[in-house]
């Protein structure tokens, strides 16, 4: 097999040459190519895309690719949930690109601790972060915990007798605890957000009215009902004190008003016939 852009032949780790059976369990897909006379150092492609195939890509890359400042608004919801590294968060920031105006809801906006709020700020604000001297990644995210957050530092000092002498071993462990500075919200919030209760709304919400209707159970399902009340009362004057018994039945109780068809073939009618085993209520 040869490098189409050098020439070359394409060499494995021990300097042997490869064949097109190499290839097919993808056994090197690209290599790094250096210039001569102490050129650059550039990545050479060792496959090609396949026109016959339909490409594809999550929808969030499409945007992120072809689409900046394409939309006027972009809005996000639950935007706590957002804040972690994960594809969901990164696509925040992605449709923060694509969008002239990103606008973010959210009624639980951190969850006790700064750090809470690294992500989300660097994905709506980087450039703010950024001026801050916050770099995105581990060690901005500890710095801006260390500055706007709260950290507790526990230091243990251990004495330890040697043979000819006596010598102390300390050992530093900080914590991230609850809290954040009130220049966060001077800093990173108050420019650009807008703290509502639902008293700020109330006056334009539609009345709410509401009242309860009992709805009498038929003759078939009320008969089912009282058969479940009998079997546990059957069963919890059998097996007094039995906790492993109680849970089996919270979870019945649960469970049964919502889904009660079929569940006369699954077990609960048994709870008399085991007396000292656990009762198959599902």
């Amino acid at each position: 097999m040869i490098n189409p852009d050098t020439g070359a032949a394409i060499m494995d780790s021990e300097r042997q040459k490869l064949t097109h059976l190499d290839f097919v369990d993808k056994i090197k897909l690209s290599e790094s190519l250096t210039r001569p006379h102490g050129g650059t150092t550039r990545y050479s492609a060792l496959w090609q895309a396949d026109r016959n195939h339909i490409q594809r890509m999550a929808p969030i890359e499409f945007i992120g690719r072809y689409m900046g400042g394409w939309f006027d608004f972009a809005i996000a919801d639950e935007l706590h949930q957002l804040a972690g590294d994960t594809a969901q968060g990164n696509g925040l920031g992605v449709l923060g690109r694509a969008a002239k105006r990103l606008i973010a809801l959210t009624g639980t906006l951190m969850g006790g601790y700064a750090d809470d709020l690294f992500n989300i700020f660097y994905r709506m604000e980087p450039r703010t972060m950024a001026g801050e001297g916050f770099a995105y990644g581990g060690q901005g995210r500890r710095d801006f915990q260390q500055q706007y957050g709260v950290l507790e530092t526990i230091e243990r000092v251990r004495g330890t007798d040697n043979a000819c002498s006596r010598a102390t071993k300390k050992t530093i462990q900080v914590l991230k605890k609850p809290g954040a500075s009130p220049l966060l919200f001077g800093k990173f919030l108050m420019n650009t957000t807008a703290f509502l209760s639902l008293e700020d709304i109330a006056e334009n919400l539609p009345r709410y009215d509401e009242s309860v209707l009992s709805v009498e159970m038929d003759e078939e399902l009320a008969k089912a009902y009282e058969e479940l009340e009998e079997d546990i009362r059957t069963a919890m004057r059998a097996h007094r004190g039995n906790k492993s018994l109680m849970s089996i039945l919270l979870n019945t109780l649960l469970l049964y008003p919502t889904i009660p068809m079929g569940s006369r073939t699954s077990g609960h009618a048994h709870l008399t016939r085991r007396p000292k085993s656990m009762c198959g209520f599902w």
